[in-house]
C-alpha cells in the first residue's frame, strides 16, 4: 500500500486489497454473480497459492509490479473452473495464458519508477521466508470493480465464502474428473 501511495503523483492507482485473481472481466447481476461464486466455492477445496518466485514489472495498468506465483495445478484447476463458471475464457485476457500473481501497484507508471518499486519490494519480500513460502486460500471473495476507476476507491467486496479443506489425495481425484469431463473424446 505503501508504495501505491507514494508513486499515486506518477500514475498509480491507490491502495486495494492484496488478491490472486481466480477470473475476471465477465458481466452478470450481483445476484448472479453471488450464485456462481457460492457455487464455485462448493466445488473448489482450499488452493495453494505458493510459492511466490519474484517481483517484477510488467505492461498493462493491473500489472504494474506484482508477485509471480509458481503455478501449480490445484491453482490452474481453479481458474479454469471460476472461467468456466462465469462464462469467460481462461487465461488472462488477450490470448494470454493464465498467470497467477499478487499485484502491488497498479497504475501507468514511468518505467524508471517501475524499476525502483520492483527494487524495493524484492528487497523487502524476496527474503522473507514466510512471505515467499505463498499460503493457502481459504475463501473466494467476490468483487463489484470499475476498471475505469484508477483509484480502486469504489471497488467493494460483496461476497466472502470459505473453501472446504480438503486431502491432497482428494484434490487429485477432483482433477482428474475435472479432466476427464472437459477433454474432447
Amino acid at each position: 500500500k505503501a508504495q501505491s501511495a507514494r508513486l499515486k503523483p506518477h500514475g498509480a492507482s491507490g491502495p486495494f486489497a492484496p488478491h490472486v485473481t481466480l477470473v475476471g472481466g465477465f458481466e452478470c447481476s450481483l445476484e448472479e454473480a453471488r450464485k456462481r461464486t457460492v457455487q464455485l466455492a462448493a466445488d473448489l477445496a482450499r488452493i495453494p497459492v505458493a510459492p511466490f518466485m519474484d517481483v517484477t514489472k510488467g505492461e498493462r495498468f493491473h500489472q504494474c509490479v506484482y508477485m509471480r506465483v509458481e503455478p501449480n495445478d490445484q491453482l490452474a484447476t481453479a481458474h479454469a473452473i471460476a472461467a468456466e463458471a462465469f462464462g469467460v475464457k481462461a487465461g488472462n485476457g488477450g490470448g494470454s495464458p493464465y498467470m497467477p500473481h499478487l499485484s502491488l501497484v497498479y497504475g501507468d507508471v514511468p518505467e524508471s519508477d517501475k524499476d525502483d518499486c520492483v527494487a524495493e519490494a524484492a528487497a523487502r519480500l524476496c527474503g522473507d521466508v514466510e512471505v515467499m513460502g505463498g499460503w493457502e486460500a481459504t475463501n473466494i471473495s467476490l468483487w463489484r470493480t470499475d476498471v475505469s476507476d484508477a483509484t480502486c476507491e469504489s471497488w467493494e467486496r460483496v461476497e466472502l465464502v470459505p473453501l472446504r479443506k480438503c486431502s491432497l489425495v482428494r484434490w487429485v481425484r477432483f482433477y482428474e474428473d475435472y479432466i476427464a469431463r472437459t477433454q474432447s473424446p
